[in-house]
């Protein structure tokens, strides 16, 4: 919950670099899925039903080609999912921004004021006079 409260862009960074490994591990999955089938298809001799070794080195292989789809498709899930965050992290980021900025105008609008009424004062200590008594 303390992350929330201290929104930044470095998290977004964050999670779009954590988006893109996500992606990018998800993708390489594939490419050994792909590696395992073409292995499987290269085992399919007319010899594999007579040997076992073969054969069950072959559902191995179907195994892992199991194992690497699901792998991949958890991937990608955790990949979407990373911009319902990125969301969040961007809304938090506009509600501090709106705080901050109307802490400035509150700021301000005291100042400006402050700052006519004293430079008023200056002119009128420097000069000696006010411009109605110059005009006189």
């Amino acid at each position: 919950m303390r992350s929330r409260s201290n929104a930044s862009g470095w998290k977004i960074k964050l999670l779009l670099h954590l988006q893109e490994c996500y992606r990018h591990a998800a993708q390489r999955c594939d490419e050994n899925v792909q590696t395992v089938e073409m292995l499987i298809s290269c085992m399919h001799l007319p010899c594999l039903s007579e040997d076992v070794a073969l054969y069950d080195y072959a559902q191995e292989l179907g195994d892992c080609k199991l194992d690497l789809e699901y792998l991949a498709t958890e991937l990608r899930v955790k990949a979407d999912a990373i911009d319902a965050v990125k969301k969040l992290v961007r809304e938090q980021m506009d509600l501090d921004q709106n705080y901050k900025n109307a802490v400035i105008a509150v700021l301000v609008a005291l100042y400006v004021p402050i700052s006519f009424v004293s430079v008023s004062a200056t002119l009128h200590s420097l000069l000696g006079r006010t411009t109605k008594e110059r005009l006189d």
